[in-house]
């Protein structure tokens, strides 16, 4: 069965089901309440709860099938369990354990409901449940912070990069395992026959790089090294962080894994979609004037292992771009 219309869980629509679950809780003569949040239409029933004590938690049952999770992943302060209802039905209950931020608690469940709301096989609600809670977890173990305004500005220059040029000749689903920036990798692209490390710079003039420690500008084995350089102005009519971020998720949304890798990565970027408003209202604005490419070879302004002395160990460090110029690479780059 599918539904015509898009159902879509807001947080003005979940504030109002919490708002009625806690008036009717107070009168009531039974320990617990619940109430179906998404649409009669589909086979996977999203039910808000609360109890006597105003504990509030999200349970998710099927027409049809059993809805337990095979794996249930610990994350910190919520506690997530296989359910059986009293008719019979199997599911999993996502709740809270402990304190709790409430309006980011909120936030997590609303986004969850609105995530599966419109899902109808048992199998893909069970997929999708699982990748949600994953990202979170993300989310959970970090510091719950937006992202400062230094790594916003790293991070908008590797999508910039993922779109502007490996979108361009790879699929979607290699350009995102070719994206290895989030997960700490040395460098922030890895291809067969080259690596890339991107640096980001807020206007032309006066660019530095941070170079992080004597490995990072060594040249694998058998590869090529680029640096590429994308170039911003911050500006009013520039793109936020969570418009660029939802930009490049429309263009590979049409796979679902495709999709989830993205969404993956993007939290282990520090990345998650609790702090979007923050990123249009208060985050950069950056508007994009070009992509510089340097391709690292000898004479290249660097460090590598040992040049310092065997007793001197470097870690981060700056050259100044104008030590670059003779290594400007102007053509494409064959990514394989």
């Amino acid at each position: 069965m599918q539904i015509s219309k898009r159902w879509t869980m807001n947080r003005d629509l979940f504030q109002k089901y919490l708002d009625d679950l806690a008036e009717r809780i107070i009168n009531s003569t039974h320990k617990e309440l619940y109430l179906r949040v998404n649409s009669d239409a589909a086979l996977t029933h999203i039910y808000l709860n609360i109890d006597q004590f105003n504990e509030i938690w999200l349970s998710v049952f099927h027409a049809k099938e059993d809805l337990q999770l095979n794996n249930i992943p610990s994350i910190n302060g919520l506690k997530i369990a296989n359910i059986e209802h009293e008719t019979g039905r199997k599911g999993t209950r996502i709740g809270k354990e402990g304190s709790h931020d409430e309006k980011v608690y909120h936030h997590f469940l609303c986004h969850l409901a609105d995530e599966l709301s419109e899902l109808n096989k048992a199998s893909h609600t069970r997929r999708r449940l699982q990748h949600l809670l994953h990202t979170w977890q993300e989310f959970f173990k970090g510091n719950r912070k937006p992202l400062g305004e230094r790594a916003q500005l790293g991070l908008m220059g590797e999508l910039t990069v993922l779109q502007d040029c490996v979108l361009n000749q790879l699929n979607p689903k290699n350009a995102l395992k070719a994206w290895a920036g989030p997960l700490r990798g040395l460098h922030d692209f890895v291809f067969k026959s080259c690596n890339i490390e991107v640096k980001s710079s807020i206007g032309i003039n006066n660019r530095r790089f941070i170079i992080n420690g004597e490995n990072q500008l060594k040249i694998p084995l058998e590869k090529q090294l680029y640096v590429m350089n994308p170039v911003f102005d911050i500006s009013d009519n520039g793109q936020s962080l969570s418009e660029m971020v939802a930009s490049i998720k429309a263009f590979v949304s049409s796979d679902q894994v495709t999709s989830d890798i993205m969404d993956a990565l993007l939290a282990k970027a520090g990345y998650h979609a609790i702090h979007s408003e923050y990123y249009l209202n208060e985050g950069l604005k950056l508007f994009p004037s070009g992509i510089i490419t340097y391709r690292v070879g000898d004479g290249f302004p660097r460090l590598l292992p040992r040049s310092s002395g065997n007793f001197i160990s470097v870690n981060d460090y700056a050259i100044d771009t104008k030590g670059c110029e003779n290594f400007l690479h102007k053509e494409e780059i064959r990514l394989d």
